[in-house]
């Protein structure tokens, strides 16, 4: 492991810095001013997209670029754009999923606390693209620094004319609001956020009905979770190709993932999408300390139990939903000789009752 790519202060392990792309700033950036992000070339693929790129044609690029949903359901982000665009029924809204509600599963958080600006560029970028008013970013409540850090950006970036009326001398008009939530696992869902910002019970509703088409206020509404907001600025900065060349077919780019439990090194990894476990855990992750390997649980409560025979799975969708697990929020935990699978899953089915 290339120990230029660790940050001693959150634990984080890329393998080396060609690897970097949703952590590119980490422990290089200052959250707490804009500058370090302008200087880094922040909002510079805002800029083009104003300037230079029709807003069907940013959709279209993101279309291309193959990103899929960051929050675990892995639904191609281009075209839930080009629907909501597509119903004739303004205002549109756009919604920031920050609740990240897995246990153990810590990656948007870090996103939010360190990168805040990534995040508000590709909303904004959206708006944009889809003709959206106003934009919400929900964070559960017990993530403080991450709201701190969100607020302090939402301030920078409207002094600096990036949030407000005619952003950047262009007819675009699109501000952001950021809503603390209560720390509902259920949240995570999106119609259940939806439920919750209008400040109703939160339910999960009807799954005939998209938001894309009747989401916020019963409005075309576009939700998307912290890191693919991230990836957004990547993909209209570099372009569609560029972005496809790293990870696998079907599922392209690099993911953020949560390592942890009976390992040398937890802490977050970002890999590119298809790197196998074994990579993830041993080479990454250093291993197993003073045990042998017994199961990996990927995609948190929700998701499955992957035994050591199957350890050169491929983290990608289709992968692991083909192995019966998912994505999820990114959590990776990994269970020694001595861990009992049924007191693992006997946690994981109470707290998903409860």
């Amino acid at each position: 492991m290339d120990r230029s790519s660790y940050n001693p202060n959150y634990n984080i392990f890329i393998g080396n810095e060609t690897g970097r792309s949703i952590l590119r700033s980490a422990g290089k950036s200052n959250p707490i001013t804009i500058d370090d992000y302008l200087n880094q070339g922040g909002y510079q693929a805002l800029k083009k997209a104003l300037w230079n790129t029709s807003p069907g044609d940013v959709i279209n690029e993101v279309i291309q670029s193959g990103l899929r949903g960051r929050g675990g359901a892995g639904f191609p982000t281009g075209l839930k754009w080009r629907t909501c665009a597509g119903v004739d029924n303004p205002p549109r809204y756009i919604i920031c999923n920050g609740n990240e509600g897995d246990p153990q599963a810590f990656a948007d958080k870090y996103i939010m606390e360190s990168d805040p600006h990534s995040v508000l560029e590709g909303m904004i970028i959206a708006a944009y693209a889809i003709g959206a008013v106003r934009g919400f970013i929900y964070v559960r409540d017990q993530y403080t620094r991450a709201a701190a850090s969100l607020t302090r950006a939402l301030d920078d970036a409207r002094r600096q004319g990036f949030l407000g009326s005619n952003i950047l001398d262009s007819s675009l008009s699109f501000d952001i609001i950021l809503i603390r939530g209560g720390n509902a696992f259920i949240c995570g869902e999106e119609t259940a956020l939806i439920a919750a910002i209008e400040g109703k019970i939160s339910e999960p509703g009807d799954k005939y009905i998209l938001p894309v088409e009747k989401g916020l206020w019963g409005q075309p509404t576009v939700v998307n979770n912290v890191e693919t907001w991230a990836n957004i600025p990547i993909i209209i900065d570099y372009g569609s190709e560029s972005f496809a060349l790293t990870g696998a077919r079907g599922s392209p780019g690099t993911k953020v993932f949560s390592l942890t439990g009976n390992v040398v090194n937890p802490g977050l990894v970002e890999v590119p999408l298809s790197t196998s476990l074994h990579t993830i855990i041993f080479d990454i992750g250093g291993g197993i300390p003073g045990a042998k390997f017994k199961a990996v649980q990927v995609g948190g409560p929700v998701g499955g139990y992957i035994p050591g025979s199957m350890l050169n799975l491929k983290v990608d969708y289709d992968s692991l939903r083909g192995a019966g697990t998912i994505m999820g929020s990114g959590g990776i935990k990994v269970m020694d000789d001595h861990t009992c699978m049924v007191g693992s899953a006997r946690y994981a089915m109470n707290f998903l009752a409860n």
